[in-house]
């Protein structure tokens, strides 16, 4: 009999794996303009994420720092898709577009003075479920960069007249949808699921990575004189 215990966290390790795969491609075959170089760092963050909780469910490597690192990654997502999509847009994109990394770094802060607070409830093959603080303040600052994304991307589709950007759009949609809406359906159908929501949410962040990969290898459009 197959003990699962063992197992725990190698869905994390096989997505790094695959992640980083797609993060060198875009490397190789990418152009490295400023828009490309955002997408970048959206799949470093997500292969970065996977690892670690590799490393926790896995190594067993189940302190309190680990998995306040984890949050920290992942916290950093959603604002920079934010900036990453309104730049790719030009919707909402302006000199104070940059504030939008600012919960992020607040809870950063915040957090690093509660690190004892975050703990391993537990861990499973697919997924890992941590106790940590603040967490209803924290989902709400995670969740509403992700919503105006979505609603970024299915206006800009409609609205541009360039065939490229409205494949390119669409392409990053998909992603959003496929990687957000089956975990928010999931979070809110199941008794206790939405304490694994975040776990799961990077699991199927994977679509994000491929809607990533495609968008970076695809857009040769702007150069290095894109709008900073």
């Amino acid at each position: 009999m197959i003990n699962f215990e063992t197992l725990n966290g190698i869905t994390s390790l096989f997505i790094f794996c695959i992640e980083v795969i797609f993060f060198i491609n875009m490397l190789i075959f990418s152009e490295k303009n400023s828009i490309n170089k955002l997408a970048f760092g959206m799949v470093a963050l997500l292969f970065c994420y996977q690892f670690i909780e590799f490393l926790i469910c896995f190594v067993q490597l189940e302190n309190s720092f680990t998995v306040y690192l984890a949050y920290v990654v992942i916290g950093f997502l959603p604002p920079l898709g934010f900036y990453f999509i309104s730049k790719f847009t030009n919707i909402f994109f302006n000199k104070i577009t940059k504030f939008v990394f600012v919960p992020a770094i607040a809870f950063t802060i915040l957090y690093a003075f509660q690190i004892d607070n975050f703990h391993v409830i537990k861990c499973t093959p697919f997924f890992a479920d941590y106790s940590y603080p603040y967490g209803d303040v924290y989902g709400f600052f995670y969740y509403l960069p992700v919503v105006a994304v979505i609603f970024m991307l299915w206006k800009f589709q409609k609205l541009t007249v360039d065939r490229l950007k409205k494949k390119l759009s669409i392409v990053l949609l998909t992603g959003y949808l496929f990687a957000f809406i089956p975990g928010w359906i999931f979070a809110f159908s199941f008794a206790g699921a939405l304490a694994v929501v975040e776990s799961l949410l990077c699991k199927l962040a994977f679509f994000l990575v491929i809607s990533f990969a495609y968008f970076a290898i695809s857009n040769k459009t702007n150069n290095s004189k894109s709008k900073e």
